[in-house]
């Protein structure tokens, strides 16, 4: 079977699961193959060995039940290619504005860092890339997540970074952090996106809070309103239609509070500065 007979076929295959079928299956493919999509792309009248056909099928068909990373085991995010796999959740671009809002706001050398809840540790990785002179805790209290985070930091050899095993916040000392950012899990138990063949696949204590989605937010702005020091600064992802919750919940500890936008123009994270 050619190549774009291959692409054809799977494209067919996924048109009712995934919402980019042409373009899974090219990278499903190109990794089957260990080829480039750029490289796919020139070898489009190629045969395909029996055996790679009938693994890309394979693939294909996890696919309909599964990320795309989860199979190909990488995910970019900011500059880099993360390990990921199903004990953490797979990044997402608008967790990339929560990157970009603290290099803008942050300009001190002497920082420390905390991701919170770091999962593959790409907030964690994203900031030290860009700030190799920070201090960067990445927390979770799950520990295959932080062995997939630890994966990320060896593999750039990110040394500022560290993981550690913690409930949100509870291990640190008062007026000890610079800046906390975190993205939480804050999909609602009964929202029907969680029956999503992608959401269904990923680790459901890293997407679901009680109390609509706002528990783990409830838990973590008290715990940094006492870390941060005076001038820190707390970043937290969240839903689009949870910014006047989110906001309110952090007016109870921060005197500035501020909801900005994603990459789609949606309401997506909430910044707290100044604790009372």
């Amino acid at each position: 079977m050619r190549c774009d007979t291959c692409l054809r076929e799977a494209s067919l295959a996924l048109e009712q699961t995934s919402e980019t079928p042409r373009l899974d299956a090219e990278i499903l493919l190109a990794f089957v193959l260990s080829l480039s999509r750029s490289q796919l792309y020139a070898r489009l009248q190629d045969e395909v060995a029996d055996a790679d056909v009938a693994t890309f099928n394979t693939l294909v068909d996890r696919r309909k039940r599964e990320p795309i990373a989860y199979i190909t085991g990488k995910k970019s995010f900011w500059s880099l290619e993360l390990n990921v796999n199903a004990d953490v959740l797979v990044p997402r671009p608008e967790t990339e504005c929560l990157v970009v809002y603290c290099l803008e706001q942050v300009e001190k050398d002497d920082v420390v860092v905390i991701d919170c809840a770091t999962g593959s540790g790409a907030i964690a990785c994203a900031l030290a890339t860009e700030r190799p002179q920070w201090t960067v805790l990445a927390s979770d209290y799950s520990l295959p997540a932080l062995s997939v985070a630890n994966q990320n930091r060896t593999q750039y050899q990110l040394n500022s970074v560290h993981p550690i095993a913690m409930d949100w916040l509870t291990a640190l000392a008062d007026n000890t952090v610079d800046v906390v950012i975190s993205n939480p899990p804050y999909i609602a138990p009964d929202d029907p996106h969680l029956l999503s063949h992608d959401l269904h696949a990923e680790p459901r204590q890293a997407l679901v809070a009680e109390n609509n989605g706002l528990q783990a937010i409830e838990s973590l702005v008290p715990e940094a309103a006492r870390v941060l020091r005076q001038d820190g600064l707390l970043i937290v992802e969240h839903g689009f239609r949870q910014g006047e919750a989110v906001r309110e919940i952090f007016k109870l500890y921060f005197r500035h509070v501020e909801t900005l936008n994603d990459l789609s123009e949606q309401p997506r994270f909430t910044v707290g500065k100044e604790y009372k």
